[in-house]
């Protein structure tokens, strides 16, 4: 028995079918000949680590001085043809096969079953042939993944942990435990319109029903409250009626008081006081509809040499209105205050 590094980067032994001759291994590191040297020397074969170790020095069989060879390929296709098993006969492989085959056979493109490789999808995890397409099928978390609800396409880890927490039409448990599974995008409306299980109030709530019940308890409420209710409705009627009256009454009231001061020309005004400022300015007004804009002045302390100290001043000031282009000018109307 003896190992090589194959390209699969797995150190394997032979195990030859019929033992081979000796002159298939190397004198000085008794590995198998697959890169044989023939010293020009005494013509024995050492392998390339052998040679490469000993050019230049005393052949380890001869003893002559500055030990050199060449390749022998005649030699090499000689030992590559010695029948071999795989060597993972122990774990169920049946090949048996030339020497030279033997790598072919374990390579990421061979056909041994039982021969450790990575994963395509970069996961880190080993798998034997026979297992790899189970792994990346159905236990990869690198695999190409489709989300089966939206179409969003990612890695299966992705989807299940990132995309499906926001995934809108991922299915989910009424949190009312009605029984359903509805679209996330759905959850709310089906909650607000449709869960026999959600609590609702009594459609009678501003007549003064509190009912607060499961949907599908609700029909039962208004068949069999069909009666108080209209009660409470009559009351809601004649509370309006009452209120509708008494805002007529005020309304009517409003009204005759601002006709009194149209006829009386008087024109209410409304001041913003500060009593800290002595000047004091109420917002614009109109004399009468499509008249005179104005604002009324008040200085508190007096303005003016004879009015300074001892009185309180009052002007009115004349704005820009709208209807100016239709009113006479200038402005000679009595002002009364």
């Amino acid at each position: 028995m003896a190992s090589i590094d194959t390209s699969t980067s797995q150190v394997c032994e032979y195990d030859f079918v019929e033992q081979p001759h000796k002159i298939f291994f190397c004198p000085v590191l008794f590995d198998v000949l697959v890169e044989p040297y023939q010293m020009l020397c005494c013509g024995n074969h050492l392998s390339r680590e052998a040679y490469q170790r000993l050019r230049g020095k005393p052949c380890p069989v001869c003893r002559q001085e500055n030990l050199a060879a060449v390749k022998d390929k005649f030699h090499k296709r000689t030992v590559m043809s010695q029948l071999v098993r795989c060597p993972n006969k122990e774990e169920g492989c049946e090949w048996e096969g030339e020497l030279g085959n033997l790598e072919q056979h374990l390579s990421y493109a061979g056909q041994c079953q039982y021969v450790w490789i990575d994963c395509p999808y970069v996961c880190g995890e080993r798998a034997q042939r026979r297992e790899l397409e189970e792994h990346k099928s159905h236990h990869c978390p690198l695999r190409p993944f489709t989300c089966q609800y939206c179409n969003h396409k990612a890695t299966h880890q992705e989807v299940t942990e990132d995309h499906w927490p926001v995934c809108q039409k991922y299915p989910l448990p009424c949190p009312n435990e009605c029984g359903q599974e509805i679209e996330r995008q759905s959850l709310e409306e089906h909650q607000e319109q449709t869960c026999p299980l959600e609590s609702i109030e009594c459609e009678f709530l501003y007549a003064g029903c509190n009912a607060v019940l499961q949907r599908h308890l609700m029909p039962a409420h208004m068949e069999e409250g069909m009666a108080a209710h209209l009660s409470m409705l009559a009351r809601v009627g004649r509370q309006q009626a009452d209120l509708i009256e008494r805002q007529a009454e005020q309304i009517n009231t409003l009204m005759k008081m601002q006709l009194r001061m149209v006829e009386n020309n008087i024109v209410p005004v409304d001041f913003t006081i500060d009593f800290d400022d002595e000047e004091w300015h109420s917002s614009p007004f109109y004399s009468h509809v499509g008249g005179y804009k104005m604002r009324l002045c008040v200085y508190t302390n007096g303005q003016g040499e004879y009015a300074d100290g001892t009185h309180v001043s009052v002007f009115v000031n004349l704005m820009r209105g709208e209807f100016d282009d239709l009113l006479k000018w200038p402005f000679n109307g009595d002002v009364i205050t």
